[in-house]
């Protein structure tokens, strides 16, 4: 008979673009707290994020690389427990290890298993089944050697087909009346878009910032990758609104000089937004006025 945990009845679609935070936000569900999916965004840094690979030439897997930069921090700040089965540095090179799948069968899944058994939610990266690009997703229940769960990008049912190159389980959720004040979440946020920003880059080949920018302009001047790009590129550009919904609401709840600097952020993102909407610009116009008008955005918050 196969194992499950009861209280993972979570994951729905009800988010779009970025994996984590939907898996994120179906975890403090289950604990009855309910945290809106733009502050999710912005708390782990990814309304300004900007990721790509310096070997793999898929773009539509770039927006899937580096999520959980600031993945640890965010949750001490939510008042979630985490505990990795491995560091992050350890992800390194797995997607070419001949070796990790028996080590993840012999190592990790033991603890998987025991984590399901004890009713806790375990996030796992990559390995799922039909995933359209590296995705984070929840796994639910085990069927012999078979892990269960769903892929937290569209809330489908899906097997972990393959060895999940990061895992944590979440060991606690601290129930909370009140989140932290909203000036100490705007700088929360803002120092985690600062972490995709400051030029270091992240493991196993993925880059950040400008270096991943220009990795897309390089993608962007092959014809052939065009459509992927823009395909790609709409996550980016979702994350971007997510980001300028939440600095419209935050703003007002904090100190002037915070307020001041979440208003011209916004009108930032926003006229980025309009350009994007209009149609008129090429993908390389399109991430020329996406790096500008990130480092313009981060610089800016940055003086709070």
């Amino acid at each position: 008979m196969g194992e499950s945990n009861p209280s993972r009845k979570i994951l729905s679609a009800d988010c779009g673009g970025e994996s984590l935070v939907t898996a994120l936000r179906q975890v403090l569900r289950v604990a009855s707290r309910d945290v809106d999916a733009d502050e999710l965004t912005a708390l782990l840094g990814l309304g300004l994020a900007m990721t790509a690979s310096a070997s793999e030439q898929d773009v539509q897997t770039w927006t899937g690389l580096g999520r959980h930069v600031q993945l640890a921090p965010a949750c001490d700040l939510l008042g979630v427990r985490l505990r990795g089965l491995h560091p992050d540095w350890a992800a390194r090179g797995l997607g070419t290890s001949a070796e990790f799948a028996a080590h993840f069968r012999d190592s990790y899944a033991p603890l998987i298993r025991r984590a399901i058994q004890h009713g806790q939610a375990v996030l796992a990266w990559r390995g799922w089944e039909g995933e359209p690009r590296p995705e984070w997703g929840l796994i639910e229940s085990s069927e012999g050697d078979l892990f269960l769960g769903r892929g937290a990008a569209d809330g489908a049912e899906r097997r972990l087909i393959g060895p999940a190159h990061l895992v944590y389980v979440v060991e606690a959720v601290e129930p909370r009346d009140e989140p932290p004040c909203a000036q100490r979440r705007l700088d929360f946020a803002v120092r985690s878009a600062r972490r995709f920003w400051n030029d270091e880059p992240a493991e196993d080949g993925v880059l950040l910032g400008r270096a991943a920018y220009a990795r897309w302009a390089a993608a962007a001047r092959q014809p052939a990758m065009a459509s992927d790009l823009l395909a790609a590129l709409a996550t980016v550009k979702s994350a971007r609104h997510a980001l300028a919904r939440w600095l419209a609401v935050i703003g007002p709840q904090c100190d002037r000089g915070g307020a001041e600097r979440c208003r011209t952020a916004v009108a930032r993102l926003e006229k980025w937004r309009d350009a994007w909407t209009e149609g008129e610009a090429t993908p390389n116009e399109v991430l020329e006025r996406g790096r500008e008008t990130d480092e313009a955005v981060v610089a800016g918050l940055s003086q709070l």
